[in-house]
């Protein structure tokens, strides 16, 4: 990654952090995981985070999910 990709990853996540958290804490909710333990679950074993949330379904069956 290049510097300026960095420095635009780096702004839009001190931007978004609340926002983030608060995502990754309602699914790891849906997990009964806290959401420190589905972030490191993210970081260490990423497909095994895909597979559990994919089991965790959507936010709205009949509408897009906004999350995705």
């Amino acid at each position: 990654m290049n510097q300026q990709a960095a420095a635009v990853v780096a702004m839009y996540l001190r931007q978004s952090h609340d926002r983030l958290l608060t995502q990754t804490e309602y699914y790891a909710h849906r997990l009964g995981m806290s959401k420190w333990d589905l972030l490191e679950l993210i970081s260490t074993n990423p497909e095994r985070a895909r597979a559990l949330l994919d089991q965790a379904g959507k936010v709205h069956d009949l509408d897009p999910d906004i999350f995705t």
